[in-house]
């Protein structure tokens, strides 16, 4: 059929310096990101002097993280955060300073992540950072663990902000499987305030940001992955289901889960 002879037109035409010419000059696939011939120059820039090896750059970075804030409320046991294991003074990013690195990078990015090892929600900056990214065109995602303060109004100034893809760590669908790893975490509240996001989209008329319940499985919250399934398609949102790490029972042991 007309596949067949696709796939057979695509090996005879399609060499290997071809597929690299092609991957070469494809845009990378940020959505919500973009695409100038100014990011695409520094792109294209940027993966010669990779595949050369260079270690004197001439070209930005594509994809910047931005630690929002490097607190947290949490004490997950398997992060330096939440265990108290970094040196960091803790601290919010300031305006000035992310002002500053758009005006230096603002039109090579095609995303900036809001998170690294702190809640990024904690900052009362983070709405105007993500809305000056997106009047620049540049892809915004944040990943939180939504057990914080939250009401209305903030869920839509977040809607509205333009922000690109949410993403909320709920490692279980009951508060008892998921405070074994999200110590301290509240469940209800992060239920509550991921309803305030769904309500906003729909009072907006916004289809983003892409809405997104991140289950880490461990052995102890397995038996909860239908229920989290269920309720996350009540919310509006996509839920997206890997292996997680350790508790910190097991973390402190040394031990690794078997699945």
């Amino acid at each position: 059929g007309a596949s067949l002879m696709i796939s057979a037109l695509k090996r005879r035409f399609v060499t290997p310096s071809s597929a690299y010419l092609m991957s070469f000059f494809t845009p990378p696939h940020f959505p919500g990101a973009t695409v100038t011939n100014k990011r695409l120059l520094n792109l294209y820039r940027s993966r010669y002097e990779a595949s050369r090896g260079r270690i004197h750059l001439n070209s930005y970075p594509i994809k910047l993280t931005v630690e929002a804030s490097n607190v947290c409320n949490l004490a997950c046991p398997a992060c330096f955060t939440g265990l108290g294991e970094t040196n960091e003074r803790k601290s919010m990013m300031t305006l000035d300073l992310y002002r500053r690195l758009l005006d230096e990078m603002g039109d090579y990015l095609f995303e900036i992540e809001f998170y690294s090892w702190g809640e990024p929600l904690l900052s009362k900056f983070v709405y105007e950072m993500i809305e000056l990214a997106h009047q620049r065109g540049i892809a915004t995602m944040i990943s939180t663990n939504f057990s914080i303060p939250f009401d209305q109004a903030k869920a839509e100034r977040l809607v509205g902000s333009g922000l690109t893809q949410l993403g909320v760590s709920l490692d279980g669908a009951r508060q008892e499987t998921y405070e074994r790893y999200r110590v301290n975490g509240k469940i209800e509240t992060v239920l509550r305030n991921c309803r305030l996001i769904a309500d906003a989209k729909k009072k907006l008329g916004s289809t983003s940001p892409k809405f997104v319940w991140k289950f880490h499985v461990f052995e102890h919250n397995a038996m909860d992955i239908d229920l989290a399934k269920k309720t996350a398609a009540e919310l509006d949102m996509e839920i997206y289901i890997s292996k997680g790490w350790v508790t910190g029972e097991e973390w402190n042991r040394g031990g690794q889960f078997r699945f």
